[in-house]
């Protein structure tokens, strides 16, 4: 493959079969084309002419949004190394620059692609729109393939399993932590851009009120993704598993904040008691005690959330009401003077019920009041409400959660093992 970075020096009088776009991503769609574009080129025995930019567009045109909205799937590199493998002829690499976005869309076909790489067929996607405020589209190519004697074609949009193929689809499933949904869209493995972790985070958090706090669910997540999370700010992180979290404590920052969100065996606690921040799961007056044994001997308070049964699903612990006032009305409860309970914490039904979550989210909130007022009312620091994960935080927030507990939204769906 020939790559050209000053367009000037492309060989004069060579007829060409050509393409352009942004080609973020190199996705099944962009290889349809590329396909095609090969194919003609040996039809009309001419080589085949890929033009694309230095940058993405919305970088200089809308920089405000690049990053958030707009976040890269390939570097600049990775898509000259694709496009490589592919067997494209000729890769042309054009400086997109505020002087170029401001060119109109016959300035572009006549002053960049008819004067320089002379097209035998210029061939688009379906979404074709170029030049100034997207002015250029399929019809006013083919008025000026008439005039400057060129063959225009258009190729169609392309599905994969009723999804369409497209950059923007892309991005939106590895926002929302679909990585491999996205990869059947891309064709091949992902790796997740470097800031895609920071660039999540933001959202997320942009989404949440003030007196909400945000755990990030780090389980089966490598380090490197948990210090990205650190670097953008992230102090408070979950793990489910002792041993995973004993090995990430010992190897990351140690002002982090480590809420251990599992179901956590009385044998096990002795080993996070010296500096676990938030135990999520207390369901049983054995575990609370257990706790308060090994604080005392770290000579510290252990602060702790107790777990409610909220869902319709028999795979989750917690406890009912009646349950907890058993244990909050007991003598053992009354001798702990080691840990503190903070307040309540629940997990919805995995369901695209709407209702059903909402109601269960309800409940906790009922199950948290009346515990405040019968229990903790002299007690300013019962306040929180744990509840609301990746797919239903916006309605855990509009219930009355004080923490919400994200993972695969800021990491992504993929697990890998710890080591």
């Amino acid at each position: 493959m020939h790559l050209i970075t000053d367009i000037k020096t492309f060989p004069d009088n060579l007829k060409t079969a050509v393409t352009v776009g942004i080609f973020d991503g190199l996705h099944l769609a962009h290889r349809a084309i590329l396909d095609e574009l090969k194919s003609k080129a040996k039809e009309y025995t001419v080589p085949s002419v890929v033009v694309t930019f230095d940058k993405h567009p919305c970088e200089v045109i809308a920089p405000e949004r690049y990053g958030k909205d707009v976040f890269l799937l390939t570097t600049l590199e990775e898509k000259i190394k694709l496009f490589e493998q592919i067997g494209i002829d000729y890769l042309v690499i054009l400086p997109f620059t505020k002087e170029f976005a401001a060119l109109s869309y016959t300035e572009f076909i006549e002053q960049t692609i008819v004067k320089y790489l002379h097209p035998r067929l210029f061939l688009v996607g379906f979404n074709h729109n170029f030049g100034s405020n997207r002015s250029g589209n399929f019809e006013k190519l083919q008025e000026l393939s008439a005039k400057h004697g060129f063959e225009a074609d258009i190729f169609p949009e392309q599905y994969v399993e009723n999804e369409q193929v497209s950059s923007t689809e892309i991005r939106r499933l590895i926002r929302s932590g679909e990585i491999d949904k996205a990869e059947k869209l891309l064709g091949r493995k992902q790796k997740l851009n470097p800031n895609m972790i920071a660039q999540n985070l933001i959202q997320i958090k942009q989404q949440l009120p003030n007196n909400v706090k945000l755990i990030a669910i780090s389980k089966t997540k490598p380090l490197p993704d948990l210090q990205e999370a650190y670097t953008a700010g992230q102090r408070d992180f979950g793990e489910n598993k002792v041993q995973e979290l004993l090995e990430k404590q010992e190897q990351l920052p140690k002002d982090i904040h480590w809420h251990f969100i599992g179901h956590l065996q009385t044998n096990k606690v002795r080993y996070i008691a010296p500096f676990v921040h938030l135990i999520h799961g207390v369901d049983s007056v054995k575990l609370l005690k257990e706790i308060d044994k090994e604080a005392k001997k770290n000579n510290r308070v252990v602060d702790v959330l107790l777990e409610f049964f909220i869902a319709k699903e028999e795979t989750k612990f917690g406890l009912n009401l009646s349950e907890a006032e058993e244990i909050l009305s007991s003598e053992d409860f009354k001798n702990l003077s080691n840990v503190r309970i903070l307040g309540v914490m629940g997990m919805a039904t995995f369901t695209d019920n709407t209702k059903q979550i909402r109601e269960e989210f309800q409940s906790l909130r009922q199950i948290f009041q009346t515990l405040k007022e019968n229990y903790f009312s002299d007690k300013p620091y019962f306040r929180e409400i744990s509840m609301g994960m990746s797919d239903d935080f916006h309605i855990a927030i509009e219930e009355g959660s004080t923490m919400v507990r994200v993972g695969s939204a800021i990491f992504g769906h993929r697990s890998y093992n710890p080591k």
